[in-house]
């Protein structure tokens, strides 16, 4: 399967996304130009007004979804890049180099 890889940009940009959407869940903005923290409503019309138009501005700047679909091909057990069975990022046993499958888990 061929798939197109994101950018430094991309990933960058899903990082903000990210961050942003971190903030906002716990209550505050992320910090302005001075360091200052405000706090973020999702009951106030003007701040999920604010929120999504940072969150669209960042989505015009990168590609999210090139982003998230990569993550999904290459986590996706069916193409067997990823060991399925841990629960953090490690080559599939099959595309193991015999040195390293001495040490499986």
């Amino acid at each position: 399967m061929q798939q197109a890889k994101p950018s430094n940009q991309d990933l960058e940009k899903a990082f903000k996304v990210a961050s942003f959407l971190s903030c906002i869940t716990s209550g505050f903005l992320p910090e302005d130009a001075d360091g200052n923290h405000r706090e973020f409503d999702r009951h106030n019309p003007e701040h999920c007004h604010q929120a999504i138009q940072v969150l669209l501005e960042l989505n015009a700047e990168s590609n999210l979804h090139r982003t998230v679909y990569a993550a999904e091909t290459l986590l996706n057990p069916e193409n067997k890049i990823v060991d399925p069975d841990v629960s953090h990022l490690e080559v599939h046993p099959e595309r193991r180099l015999p040195s390293e499958k001495q040490g499986q888990h």
